[in-house]
């Protein structure tokens, strides 16, 4: 199950920074919707933290039902792959 933990968090660090674009934010303003701290929402963007329950949970809030479930199938499709070429 930890593998899946690191394939999660190099998964979603894809969605942070193109999905604070999209909604033309600032990190700091990013950071304050998901209710970390600049510095946190930082190194996340850059891959070097992971979301939390609640961070993720807030995160998914801001998007759309299709982009949610773009991501979830998303997640499940390259576990899938993984689990196919024996990485997991």
């Amino acid at each position: 199950m930890n593998a899946y933990k690191d394939t999660a968090k190099k998964y979603l660090v894809r969605f942070t920074k193109p999905t604070r674009k999209k909604l033309d934010l600032t990190q700091a303003k990013f950071a304050e919707k998901l209710r970390i701290t600049s510095r946190s929402y930082g190194a996340l963007e850059r891959g070097e933290g992971g979301f939390s329950t609640p961070t993720l949970l807030l995160f998914l809030g801001l998007l759309s039902d299709d982009e949610i479930l773009d991501i979830v199938r998303g997640f499940q499709k390259e576990i899938d792959w993984a689990e196919d070429r024996g990485e997991e």
